[in-house]
């Protein structure tokens, strides 16, 4: 698997690259947007984007990068500074673009690259099919938070409907990057309450 990442720094290319071969990934440095969008046929499983390096808007090239008949690739990791509200709200699509801040946690930044190699390597794992999106429409009309994790891990997020940013207060964004911040939310008195209702489900976050 092939992995584009586009950042000027170089200690940022060096992080990412280690973490990338350590979870299978082929690195290729790319130092600005204007040599991402050259290599923009080449084939490659994951674009990692720096969010406002100084030549390049992060914003714009994700969206050339994603767009039809040929996107550049299945999924997008965006590095960002961290706790940047304009940063979750440029980058809404949170099924095949997730988001990581800076300076940038190992622990997390190995998380994200996990659940992205286990949905590359699964079959049928490509961009969205007609039925996940039928899917998707249907739960983002709903008056409730859905959520998909992992099914091997559930730790790793896959999905969360818009509707979390309404009813808990967190964007969506900020759910993929900690969703044990669920229990954060929770009166102290109620954690025990709601956990055992969650293990009577089989369910966990």
């Amino acid at each position: 698997m092939k992995a584009l990442v586009i950042t000027e720094d170089a200690l940022t290319q060096t992080t990412v690259s280690r973490a990338l071969r350590r979870r299978g990934f082929s690195p290729v440095p790319c130092p600005s947007g204007r040599e991402a969008l050259q290599r923009r046929a080449a084939e490659v499983d994951l674009v990692v984007i720096d969010h406002a390096p100084p030549a390049n808007d992060g914003p714009a090239l994700w969206q050339t990068l994603r767009r039809p008949p040929a996107p550049a690739a299945s999924y997008f990791l965006v590095l960002t500074a961290d706790d940047d509200p304009v940063a979750a709200e440029a980058y809404r699509d949170t099924s095949t673009t997730r988001l990581l801040s800076k300076p940038i946690d190992p622990t997390a930044l190995d998380r994200q690259l996990r659940a992205i190699a286990i949905e590359a390597r699964s079959p049928g794992s490509a961009s969205p099919h007609f039925t996940e999106i039928d899917y998707r429409a249907l739960v983002e009309q709903a008056p409730v938070v859905t959520y998909v994790n992992l099914a091997s891990d559930a730790n790793t997020p896959l999905y969360v409907s818009p509707q979390v940013e309404h009813v808990l207060g967190v964007t969506p964004a900020e759910w993929m990057q900690n969703p044990s911040a669920f229990w954060d939310l929770i009166h102290p008195d109620d954690v025990d309450r709601v956990r055992a209702e969650h293990l009577s489900l089989g369910t966990s976050t």
